[in-house]
């Protein structure tokens, strides 16, 4: 099987990722296996209210993803998401030149699914 594709890891320069299939262009005839497909979409809002001794944050964040891995003869496919929900209240009880105490309530709300689909 031609592994000419794979870059030695003292190769790569810094903050570069490893290949993990072949480069475009590929023959499957050649090569034998299909190059894995990755697809992430995150995104992320906080918003931050202050008032006097008071803040209020609230953040919500995004990511979903979807994965294709591609073994002798199979196929894994592999997607998801993730969401979080966030309020933060919080209160400075106490501040001095030295050191300020703060109290502070979260509610937090996380979701998470996961999908695995074989394919032969």
């Amino acid at each position: 099987m031609d592994r000419s594709w794979k870059i030695p890891e003292s190769q790569l320069l810094p903050g570069q990722i490893a290949p993990s299939g072949p480069v475009p262009g590929y023959d499957p005839k050649i090569h034998g296996l299909l190059p894995p497909q990755r697809q992430t979409l995150l995104w992320n809002i906080t918003y931050r209210i202050p008032f006097r001794s008071y803040s209020l944050v609230l953040s919500g964040n995004k990511s979903v993803y979807r994965r294709s891995t591609y073994a002798y003869n199979t196929i894994y496919d592999l997607s998801g998401s993730s969401t979080s929900l966030m309020a933060n209240l919080s209160k400075i009880l106490y501040r001095d030149n030295k050191s300020k105490l703060t109290g502070n309530i979260e509610i937090k709300r996380k979701t998470v699914s996961h999908i695995l689909k074989m394919w032969n």
